[in-house]
């Protein structure tokens, strides 16, 4: 998988730079180069690790200064943050992995509001890959903000909907990371609220 990613990262490189403005050039190189991270980190290859991060990054920042955010790079953009701020903070770069993690936060709070279905996904992908460290802070943020918005829209059954299926992939992450008792909780949480939805719709499921 290392010697694929790095062959990936030298293809795509060039195509990136001489294309800053295409997402399809930028963004597949930066997960490639996300790819390639994440390889090198369970290899122990901590210092190329931390350079293919902050390459994605910097490419990832430089495509959303010339683009409205769009789903895709706003999922780039949140998975990245995660792991590089990380990485950043075990590093002793306190500042600027704060300004990483802030970025990525603002990110994640914006796809989970605009594309719930998105940031689910994401969250969920990234728990069946053996990430549930990285996919936690996002299905997190998704149930923040699907309960903020099923309260304020209580008539709209999606945003429910959205939330018992957050509540779900939320209570798996936290199941997976031992947080047995919070993970039962979401799980509970989200019964009750699909079962009051089917029965709000005589039954007939939702």
């Amino acid at each position: 998988a290392h010697d694929i990613y790095t062959r990936a990262v030298a293809s795509l490189k060039p195509l990136a730079a001489a294309h800053p403005e295409s997402a399809d050039f930028v963004g597949s190189c930066a997960r490639a180069l996300m790819q390639l991270a994440s390889v090198d980190n369970r290899l122990a290859r901590t210092s190329q690790a931390d350079a293919a991060y902050a390459e994605a990054w910097a490419l990832l920042c430089g495509l959303e200064a010339r683009h409205v955010a769009g789903r895709n790079l706003r999922k780039d953009l949140a998975e990245v943050a995660n792991n590089y701020g990380l990485r950043l903070m075990a590093g002793g770069d306190r500042d600027k992995a704060f300004e990483v993690l802030e970025h990525g936060f603002t990110v994640s709070s914006a796809l989970a509001l605009a594309f719930p279905g998105d940031a689910l996904t994401l969250a969920a992908e990234l728990c069946n890959q053996g990430r549930a460290a990285e996919a936690e802070p996002i299905a997190a943020e998704c149930v923040r903000q699907l309960e903020r918005l099923t309260a304020s829209h209580p008539d709209l059954a999606d945003y429910s909907r959205y939330l018992g299926s957050a509540l779900v992939t939320a209570s798996a992450i936290h199941l997976t990371l031992g947080f047995v008792d919070r993970a039962r909780d979401e799980a509970r949480r989200a019964v009750e609220l699909l079962a009051a939805m089917a029965a709000a719709q005589g039954g007939k499921g939702y």
